[in-house]
């Protein structure tokens, strides 16, 4: 029933980080499930951290993949909706990466050289292949975004990863720092990550 229903969404949305799409998708099941907001937002914040759902069965040849919250929903609805590949300017990093997040940059570019693809394209280009499986999930998510919510929750999932990428690259340069130390250019890089996250975080 009903109260099922917003104790299995409510479980999705703690998996998120704090931000506007964790509010956006609150705000949504309180209406459709009918529970006052601040009983939602309440539960939200008694939850602490949770690790990573894993998305890839486990019969599935596809390389088990466990997603970071901002990761799984950004390629769930870049799936579910193709065209938001437009809305990506700046290239994830390659290099100081997530697991998917290769993967990530491979669907990316897929569907920006075939913008006019719909979800039912996506999946027969990868019907028979060891990436079907993980696909088909994906585009059957449910994360709760409402349609028209679908760009900001986008974007706000796709700096929340560029903020992960940046940490990673930050950790490894302090890592460097307790034993060789830094170079006076990895230092100036170092600088520059922080703020760059700090910026992404105030977006």
């Amino acid at each position: 029933g009903r109260a099922r229903f917003a104790a299995l969404s409510l479980n999705h949305i703690k998996e998120l980080p704090h931000g506007i799409f964790q509010d956006i998708l609150l705000n949504e099941l309180s209406k459709r499930a009918r529970v006052p907001l601040e009983s939602l937002n309440q539960q939200v914040k008694m939850s602490g951290e949770t690790k990573p759902e894993l998305l890839v069965p486990t019969d599935s040849s596809f390389t088990k993949l466990r997603l970071a919250p901002p990761l799984r929903l950004a390629m769930a609805l870049l799936i579910q909706q193709p065209k938001l590949a437009e809305l990506i300017q700046e290239p994830l990093s390659e290099e100081n990466h997530l697991a998917g997040q290769l993967f990530f940059i491979q669907l990316i570019e897929i569907i920006k050289n075939n913008i006019n693809w719909t979800t039912g394209a996506l999946l027969e280009y990868w019907r028979g292949q060891k990436e079907e499986a993980f696909i088909g999930k994906l585009a059957q998510f449910e994360h709760m975004v409402p349609e028209e919510s679908f760009e900001k929750a986008f974007l706000g999932a796709i700096r929340q990863i560029m903020a992960l990428n940046h940490d990673e690259a930050v950790n490894r340069l302090l890592a460097k720092a307790a034993g060789n130390g830094l170079s006076d250019e990895e230092k100036q890089q170092l600088s520059l990550l922080i703020a760059k996250k700090k910026a992404l975080i105030t977006q």
